[in-house]
C-alpha cells in the first residue's frame, strides 16, 4: 500500500482555503444559488490572497505552490459550491494557456527578428510575419497546434 500525506505547507493551505470557504462562501451559497448569482466577492478575495494563481510559478505571474495545492483549492471550494470551483478551473486553465502563449510568442519573436533585417520584408506587418511563423511551426512534427498530435 502506498503512503501519502500532505506537506505542512499543503495542509496549512488546505485549512486556510477551507476556513475561507466555510466562513465566507457557505453562509451565502443558498441565496446565491436561488438568485443564480456568482460569488464575486469570494472570487475577488481568492484573487487578493493569491489563490487564483496557485500552482503557477511566481516567475510566470502565479502564486507558486504546486499541483497538489491547486487540487486542494478546487476540492475545498467544491465542497461548498461547485459553480465557483468550475470558475476556478477555467481561471487556472487560462493561466496555463497564457504560459503556453508566452512560449509561442518567444519562439515567433526569435524567428521574426532575423526576417525583419531583410529589406524586402520590412514593410510587412509583424502580424503577418507572426502568421507566417506560426504556419511554419505548425508544419514541423515536433511542434503541433492540432489536437491529434
Amino acid at each position: 500500500m502506498l503512503g501519502f500525506s500532505l506537506s505542512e505547507e499543503q495542509d496549512a493551505f488546505r485549512q486556510a482555503v477551507r476556513a475561507l470557504a466555510e466562513g465566507m462562501l457557505a453562509p451565502q451559497v443558498e441565496e446565491l444559488e436561488a438568485k443564480e448569482q456568482f460569488p464575486m466577492a469570494v472570487f475577488r478575495e481568492l484573487g487578493r490572497l493569491g489563490y487564483l494563481g496557485v500552482g503557477v510559478p511566481e516567475a510566470e505571474g502565479g502564486s507558486g505552490g504546486d499541483t497538489i495545492m491547486r487540487a486542494l483549492l478546487l476540492e475545498e471550494i467544491a465542497r461548498i459550491n461547485c459553480g465557483l470551483a468550475a470558475a476556478l478551473i477555467a481561471r487556472l486553465q487560462s493561466l496555463v494557456v497564457t504560459l503556453i502563449a508566452g512560449i509561442v510568442v518567444g519562439v515567433v519573436n526569435a524567428m521574426i527578428t532575423p526576417i525583419l533585417s531583410i529589406s524586402e520584408y520590412r514593410d510587412m506587418t509583424p502580424f503577418v510575419l507572426a502568421i507566417v511563423a506560426l504556419l511554419w511551426l505548425s508544419r514541423h512534427r515536433e511542434i503541433s497546434f492540432s489536437r491529434s498530435a
